[in-house]
């Protein structure tokens, strides 16, 4: 399942306001006879989605198969990822902040003071 928002006005990762495509990238450790799998949902802007893929697709070259589930599941993941990458370069945008309608501007400070003491 991958996150989506319209209205994501800002990367989940570097928070910066830019437009932003919805994706999800797997990763898997193997531990000879364990592993650690995590698939992480995020909305991101371009240059996060190129360096979250090449972040995980380096953990699943060097780590990601040295067990002996993740000898099968490893390159699965990596072609998932790879195509999600891919799709996502080639794609639209999920959400575009000069689409979107403005922020509401932030609520002004309290007149009230404190009754004096």
């Amino acid at each position: 399942m991958t996150f989506q928002d319209p209205t994501q006005r800002e990367c989940m990762m570097c928070g910066r306001t830019a437009p932003t495509w919805a994706l999800t990238y797997h990763q898997n450790i193997g531990i000879l006879a364990m592993h650690i799998r995590k698939s992480t949902p995020m909305q991101v802007c371009r240059s996060c989605v190129h360096k979250e893929y090449w972040k995980r697709f380096a953990i699943l070259i060097t780590v990601g198969w040295t067990s002996y589930y993740s000898i099968i599941i490893g390159p699965v993941l990596l072609v998932m990822n790879t195509a999600t990458y891919i799709k996502n370069l080639a794609g639209k945008p999920t959400a575009v902040p000069e689409a979107l309608p403005p922020a509401p501007p932030p609520a002004p400070p309290s007149r009230h003071l404190p009754p004096p003491v």
